[in-house]
């Protein structure tokens, strides 16, 4: 997927100012790819994970979706709506409570 063209995407056809990119563990090879990341528009949120697990653990990020969102909420940050990028189910949570304090945008599933 060309992410210069979905980022420019999101900011025109839904307004994102903040778009954040789940990474995943900090892997210092991939700077490049953090690196170029950054400069398309991303913020990117890394999974914290001690060094003696790096390297077996995969990213899951979930968690820490659903953490910065609620955060936004409790603390009363200032926000439109949140548009979610994800393709699996387990936002659905999340998600019903979003639309009950209207603060629910859009959801795309990538696809092939």
């Amino acid at each position: 997927m060309d992410l210069i063209r979905f980022r420019n995407y999101l900011k025109d056809k839904y307004k994102v100012e903040e778009a954040y990119y789940f990474v995943g563990s900090y892997i210092p090879k991939h700077e490049p790819l953090y690196s170029f990341l950054q400069k398309a528009g991303y913020i990117l949120i890394f999974r914290e994970h001690s060094e003696s697990v790096t390297s077996k653990k995969k990213g899951n990020v979930d968690t820490d979706i659903v953490f910065l969102i609620m955060k936004k909420l409790v603390k009363k940050e200032s926000f439109d709506k949140i548009i979610l990028v994800s393709g699996d189910g387990d936002y659905w949570r999340m998600v019903d409570f979003l639309i009950e304090e209207k603060k629910f945008g859009k959801l795309l599933a990538p696809s092939k």
